[in-house]
């Protein structure tokens, strides 16, 4: 009986011994990635919890859905997850834009709108609107519009503002809706810059195809997603659990609801951006349109006759309210002459083909073909699908169509410059 006490005590002190270690070393190991001792930390810190609301976005009574206010892309950033930004964008750190957040509206932003330069009589504030790609030229060359502005447009002795107001997703008519909102609200905007074309194709088709929805609505994908997480009635594992685990003072505990909370944050994006995630049966809140064409050819015609009269009641409204306005078609990969690298053809292409080439194929021509339109009613429109057809370097780095800081670089160079300096000097 003693000898099997002692050997007891003995795996006991061995088990304790091992906690205590691998306890000292999860600390240190959390230091080194996060900055701070889980033990010396207050159990009340809230930045790690996760809640069944904290979706990536929200659905917006105004824009049809828009980011979580608050949220930033460096939201839990992990070094597997570094390690891919670095990959993707061609980077050695995480770029300065990753740390802004979701303002107000749910739009990237350093501030709320409407915004208003208190610090100075002479500020420039410049609305950007559009998709993703429009959110890119937002937030990811500021300092290069600045610059631009500044240096070769004569606004040297004004304050530039970017005003973001695109998101990925967004396409005509939602861009209009969106300048509409906010200059009714007070927003002071000189130049509006739209830069759009493929998510009017690529989602315009998708809506009319996976979800027997009208084209011109919000994206099907995020907006049956969002509906479906709020029908949900507990989307996340064990939430309450994560969150006490993320609050303790022990490395393991906190290492374990750090598990946790990574497969809770997989389980509402998928829950936000599941394809065909209409549920047979179900009533959703919202009234939609059934799409009155069914054909690629005749949608085609539809999606482009509505990202014409979009731009046009832009038009209507910057000359109303005294705003420059600039129209670009977005570059697409699907449609350009560059001469593509190894590496970036590996990231700009994928097999089987990206779901959205064969719309983009159908549907920008005519929107090419039909910018006459545009420009005869005075819009200053741009065509940038060549933009890139000269470059040697990498940008793409998607399928679909995001591209790279110096695409953007090439783009305020070459297309944006010598049109902004005709727009400003007439």
């Amino acid at each position: 009986m003693f000898r099997y006490m002692s050997r007891l005590i003995q795996y006991f002190l061995i088990f304790l011994f091992s906690l205590i270690f691998f306890e000292f070393l999860g600390q240190i190991w959390i230091y080194k990635n996060n900055g701070f001792f889980p033990f010396f930390k207050h159990s009340d810190t809230p930045e790690n919890s996760i809640h069944s609301e904290d979706t990536r976005q929200k659905l917006s009574p105004i824009f049809g859905y828009s980011l979580r206010p608050g949220w930033r892309a460096s939201d839990g950033l992990d070094d597997f997850q570094k390690n891919e930004i670095y990959r993707l964008l061609g980077v050695n750190q995480v770029p300065k834009y990753y740390y802004m957040p979701a303002n107000n509206y749910g739009f990237i932003s350093n501030f709320d709108y409407p915004h208003s330069n208190k610090d100075s009589i002479n500020t420039f504030y410049i609305a950007i609107t559009g998709g993703s790609v429009a959110r890119g030229l937002a937030i990811m060359v500021q300092e290069e519009f600045e610059k631009l502005f500044k240096k070769d447009l004569g606004f040297d002795n004004h304050d530039i503002v970017i005003i973001n107001l695109s998101h990925g997703g967004y396409k005509q008519p939602i861009q209009a809706q969106i300048l509409s909102y906010f200059i009714s609200i007070g927003q002071k905007i000189d130049l509006i810059i739209n830069l759009d074309g493929l998510n009017e194709a690529f989602i315009g088709w998708e809506n009319v195809s996976l979800f027997n929805t009208e084209y011109s609505i919000p994206y099907g994908t995020f907006l049956y997603g969002l509906l479906n997480n709020y029908y949900s009635k507990n989307p996340l594992l064990n939430e309450s659990l994560t969150n006490n685990l993320l609050h303790s003072k022990s490395a393991i505990l906190y290492l374990y609801g750090n598990v946790l909370r990574e497969r809770n944050k997989e389980k509402l994006f998928e829950y936000e951006t599941e394809i065909g995630s209409i549920v047979k049966g179900r009533s959703y809140p919202i009234i939609i349109q059934k799409p009155k064409q069914k054909n690629l050819d005749d949608v085609s015609d539809e999606i482009v006759k509505s990202w014409i009269n979009g731009s046009l009641i832009i038009k209507g409204i910057s000359e109303k309210f005294g705003i420059k306005y600039l129209h670009a078609l977005q570059p697409i990969q699907y449609i350009s002459k560059k001469e593509f690298s190894e590496s970036e053809k590996s990231m700009a292409f994928q097999d089987p083909e990206w779901q959205g080439a064969e719309a983009v194929r159908k549907i920008y021509p005519k929107m090419i073909k039909s910018a006459n339109k545009l420009k005869s009613f005075g819009v200053n429109f741009i065509d940038l699908t060549d933009v890139f057809d000269e470059s040697k370097e990498h940008i793409y780095f998607d399928s679909c169509c995001h591209f790279r800081k110096n695409g953007y670089e090439i783009i305020l160079e070459k297309k944006f410059k010598p049109l902004l300096k005709k727009i400003f000097s007439d």
